[in-house]
C-alpha cells in the first residue's frame, strides 16, 4: 500500500512533494481543503497508508485565505470517522510548530524544511511497511488493547495480527489454533499475576492449567 493523501493548498509544495514521493515509489493523492479531505477519505482510507495535513489550510476550495482553525477541524473529523488512522502534520513556521507540539502532544509534526524531510519520509515508510497490520489493529481495537497498553508483550500483537489475516483469507490451520491457545495462556498468566486466577491453576512449568480455568 504505497499510496498517501496530502491536504495542502499550495500548488508549488504539492508539486515538489509529489516529485519526492514519486522518487521513492509512492503514489500521492492531494486535495487543498477540509472539504477535499472529507470527499476522498471515505473512498481512499482502505487504499492509503497515511494522511499528511498542512497545519494551515482551507475549509473549502473556494476560500482564498488559509484558516488556522483547519487543523483542529481536520483532526476532529479524522478522530470521529477514522479513529487511529495514521496522520502527520506539516508546518513551515517554527512558532506554529512549537504551539501545536504543546497542544497536540501525540501528533507527528514536521517542518517543511530539507532537514526535516528525511524524518518525515522515515515515518511515512513505517506506515507503508506496516499498513496492513495497522489496518487490522484499527478494525479490531478491543482485541489489541492489551498490547497497546503494555499488559501483554507487543510481539504477541503481531502474532494476533497474523491470526486475523489467516482468518480473513480463510486459511486457518491447526498450527494457527495452537498459536491462539498460546495467546490465551498468556492472558491467563497475566490474570494470575493480578490475582484474578489462583496459583492452583498454574502448572509447575509455569503454564496455566487451561482446562481448570475453563
Amino acid at each position: 500500500m504505497n499510496n498517501l493523501l496530502l491536504i495542502d493548498d499550495r500548488k508549488d509544495f504539492i508539486e515538489a512533494f509529489t516529485a519526492d514521493c514519486t522518487a521513492k515509489g509512492y503514489a500521492l493523492y492531494s486535495e487543498r481543503s477540509l472539504a477535499g479531505l472529507k470527499k476522498l477519505m471515505p473512498n481512499l482510507h482502505h487504499k492509503i497508508a497515511c494522511v499528511i495535513l498542512d497545519i494551515k489550510c482551507l475549509h473549502t476550495d473556494d476560500q482564498e485565505i488559509e484558516d488556522p482553525s483547519f487543523i483542529t477541524s481536520a483532526i476532529t473529523y479524522l478522530d470521529q470517522n477514522f479513529a487511529k488512522f495514521p496522520r502527520m502534520i506539516l508546518t513551515g513556521d517554527d512558532t506554529e510548530y512549537d504551539q501545536i507540539k504543546r497542544y497536540y502532544k501525540d501528533e507527528d509534526i514536521f517542518l517543511k524544511t530539507t532537514e526535516d524531510k528525511d524524518r518525515l519520509f522515515t515515518k511515512i515508510k513505517y506506515y507503508i511497511d506496516n499498513s496492513d497490520e495497522l489496518r487490522v489493529r484499527r478494525q479490531n481495537p478491543e482485541a489489541f488493547e492489551a498490547f497497546g497498553t503494555g499488559l501483554l508483550a507487543d510481539s504477541k500483537g503481531t502474532t494476533l495480527y497474523q491470526l486475523f489475516k489467516a482468518a480473513e483469507e480463510g486459511i486457518l490451520k491447526q498450527n494457527n489454533f495452537n498459536t491462539l491457545r498460546e495467546l490465551f495462556e498468556d492472558v491467563l498468566l497475566w490474570a494470575n499475576t493480578r490475582g484474578l486466577i489462583p496459583n492452583s491453576c498454574i502448572k509447575p512449568d509455569g503454564r496455566p492449567k487451561s482446562r481448570m480455568v475453563l
